[in-house]
């Protein structure tokens, strides 16, 4: 190899002695009180399901060496015939097994059947891990034998990890060293049983970064996103960032959704009476941004509402992954959609304000999206859409404000503020219970910022009451909204308005609660001056009505307004 270009992965660089290290592993995991009851996935050698699979390794790699053998042979005169396009296709065939390219896997699950078969290994004693994947497997793949799909996922797979497939409605694993968690039932669940040592992760790891050309994992390179055939995204994460390699494993299990499944029996993110204001919210293109901590189904209400809006209009999605997937599940609507990195994101958004869209979808703001965010706002028709991880709404225009100005050196905080509040129309403030099983729609709220005096509030049409498990509401659309929504959709803004009035009247939100300042006026001395120049200025009108002068009762209340709106001291403390 040429020193010259980057080197991938190589084992050497992390571990000089790889077997030293190993039984060192080993040995300091089994002596490990805490692990008590957790199985190492041994390989026995007396097995006959490890022998099976040595066996057919060493078949497959006989033939891969004589592929090799006669590649050699054709660059001689007078060689025999062409196999080195064999072996570059064999080594094709398995990195794209691991992948889970569906062709790829049933061709080679065809082959081992034919060895199982004839060896008659149909009564292999299998690994606890492997008991049952066939029923999980794809449908022309479940024709082949309970053995046949472990001696796949132990060849050609991820091993132990295959047992992942068992739980179809986990949205995340995640292999720490040796270890393994699968997220089920809320949380994250150890598995009783784990890789046999760090060589098996670090087959892993350079089979992943084999996915990508120019994918590059060492010292300087020390993480990696690669997605699997099969939807799932893979994040590498090796020394010396981490004590112990960490791959990432996470589902998309966001299908076709809509407001109506939000509010079915079995999910209740939604209560049933509120459908007709979340519909009505999406398709008068509200500038909507859906707020919670990670995990409480941000982007599965985010995909409801793109299902509402109308087809005829021309939408962009951009993600940092095809996770939305809405194209695939929405194919009547006119999408767009753009996969970008983090690098080049100002460059996605420059080519979707050029692609004559209507409204923009941003999968999730984290930090360089934020601009793109307000771009969406102010370029497009409204409408746009988006995520963000914070459990406090009325921070949201602050928390965008630092990003705004950590991007751009020079802003204004305040303007920048001032921006987002006038962008967004409604929060979406999502949570979940204690179980982590279920989610629910906690808030729906209106963001409003007042040109007068420069107060940002929420105003909350929507609010769950965690006491009874229900829903109160009220009508508080602010008029410029409420106009704003008419000009896209006059007939459903009249119906969101009056779907909250009559909701507001049979459960409605408490006197007193439900709007949120989050810069009272009253705090800042310039505006406690003009309160008080207002009072006086009243005060001298009277005044000058009398022909007379100013009666000494008169000045009095003049002085008397002074004091009581602090006006000398303000005037002393005002820049």
């Amino acid at each position: 190899m040429n020193s010259s270009k980057p080197l991938r992965f190589h084992i050497g660089q992390f571990r000089p002695h790889p077997d030293h290290e190993a039984a060192q592993t080993t040995a300091s995991v089994s002596s490990d009180a805490g692990l008590e009851g957790y199985v190492h996935a041994e390989k026995n050698q007396g097995s006959v399901f490890e022998q099976a699979c040595r066996a057919y390794r060493e078949l497959a790699g006989e033939r891969f060496a004589g592929a090799i053998n006669r590649g050699h042979a054709d660059r001689l005169p007078g060689g025999g015939p062409s196999g080195g396009d064999e072996a570059e296709a064999f080594v094709e065939l398995e990195n794209q097994a691991i992948i889970g390219v569906p062709e790829t896997v049933t061709a080679i699950m065809e082959q081992i059947q034919s060895y199982v078969d004839q060896q008659g290994l149909h009564q292999v004693e299998l690994p606890d891990y492997y008991v049952g994947l066939r029923s999980y497997a794809r449908e022309e793949q479940r024709c082949y034998s309970d053995v046949t799909h472990a001696m796949f996922h132990e060849m050609y797979g991820f091993k132990v990890l295959a047992c992942w497939q068992m739980y179809p409605d986990s949205y995340a694993a995640q292999i720490i060293g040796t270890s393994i968690w699968i997220h089920h039932g809320g949380r994250h669940e150890r598995m009783p049983f784990q890789f046999a040592s760090t060589q098996e992760v670090d087959k892993i790891i350079r089979a992943l970064t084999r996915q990508k050309e120019d994918a590059i994992v060492n010292l300087y390179h020390t993480t990696l996103e690669v997605d699997l055939y099969t939807g799932e995204r893979v994040t590498l994460t090796v020394k010396p960032d981490v004590k112990h390699d960490v791959i990432t494993f996470r589902r998309f299990l966001i299908g076709r959704v809509t407001i109506d499944d939000l509010a079915d029996e079995r999910r209740r993110t939604l209560p049933p009476e509120a459908v007709d204001l979340l519909r009505g919210l999406s398709k008068t293109h509200c500038n909507t941004l859906i707020v919670g901590p990670p995990g409480t189904g941000k982007s599965t209400t985010l995909k409801a509402l793109l299902a509402e809006r109308a087809d005829h209009y021309t939408g962009a999605i951009i993600e940092k992954h095809y996770e939305l997937a809405a194209s695939r599940d929405f194919p009547e609507k006119k999408l767009i959609e753009r996969v970008t990195h983090e690098s080049a994101f100002h460059h996605a958004m420059d080519q979707v304000l050029r692609f004559d869209v209507d409204y923009a979808i941003i999968g999730e703001v984290r930090r360089v999206e934020a601009e793109g965010a307000m771009l969406a706002c102010e370029r497009l028709l409204k409408g746009f859409g988006s995520t963000f991880h914070t459990w406090k709404p009325e921070t949201v225009p602050s928390q965008f404000a630092r990003l705004l100005c950590s991007l751009t050196p020079g802003l204004r905080f305040e303007e920048e503020e001032k921006r987002v509040a006038e962008n967004i129309d409604i929060l979406i403030v999502q949570s979940q219970d204690v179980t982590r099983t279920r989610k629910r729609i906690k808030s729906v709220m209106e963001l409003r910022y007042n040109r007068f005096n420069g107060e940002i509030s929420t105003h909350e049409l929507m609010r769950w009451d965690e006491h009874t498990d229900t829903w109160t509401y009220r009508l508080d659309l602010s008029d410029t909204l409420y106009r704003e929504m008419r000009e896209v959709e006059p007939v459903w803004a009249d119906q969101t308005r009056r779907t909250l009035e009559r909701l507001g009247q049979v459960s409605p939100i408490a006197t007193g609660e439900g709007v949120v300042i989050y810069n009272p006026s009253d705090g800042h001395p310039l505006h406690r001056i003009q309160q008080t120049l207002d009072r006086l200025a009243g005060v001298v009108q009277g005044a000058s009505a009398s022909a007379a002068g100013v009666p000494p009762e008169e000045r009095t209340m003049c002085h008397a307004a002074i004091k009581e709106g602090g006006m000398e001291n303000d005037l002393l403390s005002a820049p």
